[in-house]
């Protein structure tokens, strides 16, 4: 790393001490600005990064509706066959294995998807979701993530639209459609990695993923909430109509997208010159290049706080699989409710994640910006305490409640919930802490992953719940908060929030006497511009910028 130093004068100038000799010289002339939000209070909202920060909830909000509401569906075909002494319409193949004990309240499966079938209906998805992850990030920083996404929203909207037909074909088709919709939605959440690699600030960050990401819990949220009452059309059985609503909800998302994202803020045609320089000398990675990074997968593999990520993503995906798949069921099976009051019930644990999610990013970015934690306590504290320790104990709990104490055992659900929640403000931003030059790819790794571990969940829990007793769910309960409080421990050891040596690029760092005599120190890892800026001593990972040496001169005068 070469190291120099001069003068900043007060009319932006230097004291002439820089020259284009050795190999990593460089010039520079600028001035020194404050780097703070252009907006104040509301005003921040409507801004153009904020605005895609709410269409990137509303995204995430229909890939999950689209993914969790045939669980709901089978609930509500269950109930329809139960009230129906004879099935027609089906081929002669499945009659022997739809036999309805029209005597029978619990509502185990649905009469047109087979009872050995729905655990493998519910892993369809992942079967196809592991596929692309992981080429995910590679392919939006090749092609742009915005039309990367709008693509990817398509086919699995497509799919979701008929899969009604498919169910009422044949059980195969179902599984056939699931997978296709796994493999296009795989490459949504690395994609907005990339989007936000270009949108966010290091100040903001951790509210905007959260924002982008609490779609995730709204999801669900519509995807039970109201797949309850949309199953009680007296139309065509019903069902049916919860796949063609949130498709027809879909396609007007998309509509949205296309007209108000754009890849970078120097693409969008309507953001202001004030906020694309916030965004351009506060942003957490280099600008986007149109071609693929080298990443270095021997070191990422070998790094510890990689695998402390990588086992809390797996920990995630095993409790929210859990959650979004098989809570009417376990409403159903065990507290007993009806159809309408399952759908609300299931759906309140969602709301109260969604709530809470943003509250504990709001408070992760304010102990960040007051430093009153470093960034990898920060993390520890709201991945390991408040994110897994706290819900794993909760969801224990559950495992021992009964139908005569419902109300106990739904507030427990929301609780452990809510408080999962905090990992979002943890590992979903975490990618950009340890590595954001290769946080697409890294998110890809770390999702395909995930999903393999959310395969295995539905299979499981059907195995594991034949009859649907207490004592069944108490089984999964306990496995449930295990993982968690082994993720809690893995990750309160390895895990970190600085940016890792393996990530970041070689840097040439410049020390400026500015105006007054406070020193700023200027490290630029990406070769074309400045990027972390301190005005005191301590680490630029641990640092969010009070101002910026603004200078669009700024370049190597050789290449490495």
């Amino acid at each position: 790393m070469t190291k120099k130093s001069f003068k900043l004068l007060r009319d932006g100038s230097t004291d002439g001490n820089v020259n284009s000799r050795s190999i990593n010289s460089v010039c520079s002339v600028g001035v020194l600005v404050e780097n703070r939000a252009p907006e104040t209070g509301l005003r921040r909202y409507t801004s153009r990064r904020w605005q895609i920060a709410f269409l990137c909830a509303s995204c995430t909000l229909a890939m999950f509706a689209l993914r969790t509401c045939i669980a709901m569906a089978l609930v509500c075909m269950e109930n329809v066959a139960k009230d129906k002494t004879t099935l027609t319409n089906y081929t002669e193949e499945y009659n022997s294995t739809m036999a309805v004990d029209t005597n029978s309240t619990k509502l185990k499966t649905s009469a047109m998807v087979p009872k050995e079938w729905v655990g493998v209906v519910l892993s369809a998805y992942f079967y196809g979701y592991i596929v692309t992850p992981l080429i995910g990030g590679l392919i939006a920083q090749r092609f742009g993530p915005k039309m990367v996404i709008l693509v990817a929203m398509l086919i699995a909207n497509v799919c979701n639209g008929l899969t009604p037909v498919g169910i009422r074909y044949r059980v195969e088709v179902v599984v056939a459609i699931r997978i296709i919709m796994g493999i296009s939605s795989g490459v949504i959440l690395p994609s907005m990695q990339v989007l936000w690699s270009q949108w966010a600030t290091k100040s903001e960050k951790a509210r905007l993923m959260a924002v982008s990401s609490s779609g995730i819990n709204l999801g669900n949220v519509v995807a039970t909430g109201i797949a309850g009452f949309l199953c009680e059309i007296p139309l065509d059985d019903g069902w049916p109509f919860i796949f063609y609503v949130f498709s027809l909800g879909t396609i007007l998302w998309m509509i949205f997208w296309w007209f108000a994202v754009y890849d970078t803020p120097d693409k969008h045609p309507r953001i202001s010159e004030e906020e694309k320089e916030y965004i351009h000398y506060g942003k957490v990675k280099p600008p986007h290049k149109k071609k693929i990074l080298r990443v270095p997968w021997f070191k990422i593999l070998t790094s510890l706080p990689f695998w402390a990520l990588l086992i809390s993503h797996c920990c995630h995906s095993w409790f929210l699989t859990l959650f979004s798949n098989f809570l009417p069921i376990y409403m159903n099976d065990v507290l007993e409710y009806d159809v309408t009051d399952n759908g609300i019930y299931s759906a309140l644990p969602f709301i109260t994640r969604f709530f809470m999610g943003l509250a504990f990013a709001s408070l992760a970015d304010f102990i960040a910006e007051k430093k009153h934690l470093s960034m990898t306590n920060n993390r520890k504290l709201f991945q390991s305490i408040l994110g897994m320790i706290i819900p794993a104990v909760l969801i224990i709990g559950l495992g021992y409640l009964g139908p005569d104490q419902k109300t106990l055992a739904v507030a427990l659900m929301a609780s452990a919930s809510g408080f999962q929640s905090a990992t979002m403000a943890a590992f979903r931003v975490n990618h950009l802490d340890i590595a954001p030059r290769f946080a697409g790819p890294i998110s890809g790794l770390t999702m395909t992953v995930g999903c393999a571990v959310s395969i295995g969940v539905p299979i499981l829990t059907t195995a594991l719940t034949p009859e649907g007793t207490l004592e069944q769910w108490q089984t999964v309960f306990y496995i449930n908060g295990g993982l968690n409080l082994f993720g809690a421990i893995f990750f309160g050891i390895f895990g970190s929030g600085k940016e890792q040596e393996w990530a970041k690029a070689v840097p040439v760092e410049i020390s400026i006497e500015a105006p007054g005599k406070i020193n700023i120190a200027i490290i630029t890892p990406d070769k074309t511009n400045i990027s972390i800026i301190s005005n005191e001593e301590i680490p630029a990972e641990d640092s969010d910028a009070k101002y910026v040496y603004k200078n669009s001169m700024f370049q190597y005068e050789d290449k490495l």
